[in-house]
């Protein structure tokens, strides 16, 4: 609800698009707009658009620290679904004049709108103070509720530091811009769904009269083009108050204009005529080095890698090898769960190797190319490219362990797929303790109870759900390995825990009394570690379980 001019408060429904460059804000309002004068245009203006004035009082009560008062206006025409007079509005909104338009068949009818201009940090300030739900929501329309999830992602991306600084080339020009990095199977998965649920309306926008429907953009191309210039403009914002762009780079000419061009508003590199091949040589440079880093994202697959524990003998459930299993794969972009060993890809012929329905063009080639950039993260895989077909390489325990700990997650985050044994990171695959809750029952008998009383435990140690005996616990200590077998089940022995779980062995187990004032707390959840270690359970019995 907004105020106008004569101080009554009217109902307005706030919109807003992305369109060439700018994110143009408009309103519809339950007060007729002022009839245009003269000759009838070619497209009729909104009947019912807000007026500039409005929409800047609208933008000040949802983001009062915004700079409203100087967002250029500006026009567009949209098509609408309407009847033989104007546009249908929301029910909320609707007149008798307009009321009358619903009962007729709904037609798509371009008008024209005037409306604001807001650059991507206005746009930013903005759409991060929408909520996504609630009554609300009702205030503003279906294109302006999906913008501001999309820059709540944005702002996700802008978190992570998942951005990288680049160059464009336009008609000859060479910009330094800064770029989203969304090739992860999870970005491109949420990315790819943003597209998918795009209201229609967020496409209707056009500048021109000469409105026609098959050049409206494509979802995704209207998504990538505003969150890359979310990202653009909000890392020059916040750099430009933290980084000492005067600096002289010891690089190239290119790379020292390059440089500041990162901070300025515009990114325009300024090079010497004489330095412009050297600019195109950056140019091409960086052109390779980015396809590199896309890797499979380009391609519709990646390479993927299963780390896999030795082989169990299961009649005796001993350990067969102490040897790991890295396997190499290859796994669809769009389907992870599409997995190809790297045996199926060897053992195709030609350039193309056929997968259910799928094609995976150049296979075995961009295989190689991904081991190689790997190994450099990971030397264990180097070993394995001595062969001619790699399939998979060996690794210790140790190495397992690194792989699980550090390098599977940075493999992931450069792009690689990363399968690790269902069990990691699981409660169960973790040393902890347990404590049981003995209450003496005569103390609600002498009526004595207060939070102050004292309650008897029994601490133990444990994996998951299995207590552990300290006998058992020095053997598994003694064999002095990150990763063991214990009943049945793979577990992480770090060496800050097995130096806890000693610490405990020799203080905690010799606490068996505490207030019920601290037993209550660590029942529900207030404390979640002794002395060091995860506190997997609380068991209580009798008055006190009660």
């Amino acid at each position: 609800m907004e105020e106008n001019h004569q101080g009554r408060f009217i109902p307005l429904v706030l919109h807003g698009s992305w369109s060439d460059g700018v994110f143009f804000v408009w309103g519809e309002s339950e007060e007729p707009a002022p009839k245009p004068r003269g000759r009838r245009p070619r497209v009729l203006p909104h009947p019912y658009a807000a007026s500039p004035d409005c929409l800047r009082q609208a933008l000040e009560a949802l983001a009062p620290s915004g700079d409203w008062d100087g967002i250029p206006e500006t026009k567009r025409v949209i098509l609408l679904p309407s009847g033989d007079n104007s546009p249908l509005l929301p029910p909320w909104l609707i007149t008798e004049a307009a009321a009358a338009d619903t009962k007729v068949e709904p037609q798509l009818a371009p008008w024209k709108v005037t409306g604001l201009a807001l650059d991507a940090l206005s746009a930013l300030d903005l759409l991060v103070t929408l909520p996504l739900h609630g009554s609300e929501t009702r205030r503003w329309g279906a294109d302006l509720r999906y913008w501001g999830l999309v820059a709540k992602v944005a702002l996700e991306i802008l978190a992570q530091h998942k951005y990288l600084p680049g160059l464009e080339e336009s008609e000859g020009q060479y910009r330094a811009v800064w770029l989203p990095v969304t090739d992860n199977t999870q970005d491109r998965a949420r990315l790819r769904a943003l597209a998918q649920a795009m209201p229609p309306v967020c496409r209707a926008l056009f500048t021109t009269d000469n409105v026609q429907t098959d050049r409206a953009p494509a979802p995704r191309e209207l998504l990538d083009a505003f969150v890359k210039q979310v990202i653009d403009r909000t890392v020059r914002d916040w750099g430009r108050s933290r980084l000492d762009r005067r600096r002289r780079s010891p690089l190239s000419v290119a790379a020292g204009a390059w440089w500041p061009a990162l901070w300025n508003d515009d990114g325009t590199i300024a090079v010497p005529v004489a330095q412009r091949r050297e600019l195109l040589h950056m140019f091409d440079a960086w052109q390779d080095w980015m396809g590199q880093l896309r890797g499979a994202a380009d391609v519709g697959f990646r390479l993927c890698f299963r780390l896999e524990p030795p082989e169990v003998d299961p009649e005796t459930e001993q350990v067969v090898s102490s040897d790991w299993q890295l396997r190499y794969m290859l796994q669809a972009s769009d389907d992870p769960s599409l997995l190809v060993p790297a045996e199926q890809v060897w053992s195709a012929r030609g350039s193309t190797l056929r997968v259910l329905s799928r094609k995976f063009e150049n296979a075995q080639e961009h295989l190689l190319a991904g081991l190689g950039m790997a190994a450099r993260l990971f030397p264990p895989i180097m070993a394995s490219l001595h062969t001619a077909r790699p399939q998979a390489c060996r690794l210790s325990v140790d190495e397992a362990y690194a792989f699980l700990r550090e390098v599977g997650p940075l493999l992931e985050g450069s792009g690689f797929g990363v399968l690790v044994p269902p069990w990691w990171n699981k409660p169960s695959a973790r040393l902890g303790v347990r404590a049981k809750l003995k209450a003496d029952a005569s103390i609600v008998g002498q009526g004595i109870l207060n939070m102050n009383a004292l309650v008897a435990f029994d601490w133990e140690l444990a994996l998951g759900d299995e207590p552990l005996s300290q006998e058992e616990f020095q053997r598994l200590a003694a064999l002095k390995m990150p990763l063991v077998r214990v009943r049945g089940q793979w577990v992480m022995l770090q060496p800050e825990e097995i130096e806890a779980a000693i610490a405990f062995w020799e203080k905690k187990h010799r606490q068996d009394q505490a207030t019920l004032r601290d037993a209550l707390g660590m029942a529900l959840g207030a404390e979640q570690e002794i002395g060091g270690l995860p506190l997997q359970s609380v068991q209580a019995s009798g008055w006190l379980d009660d």
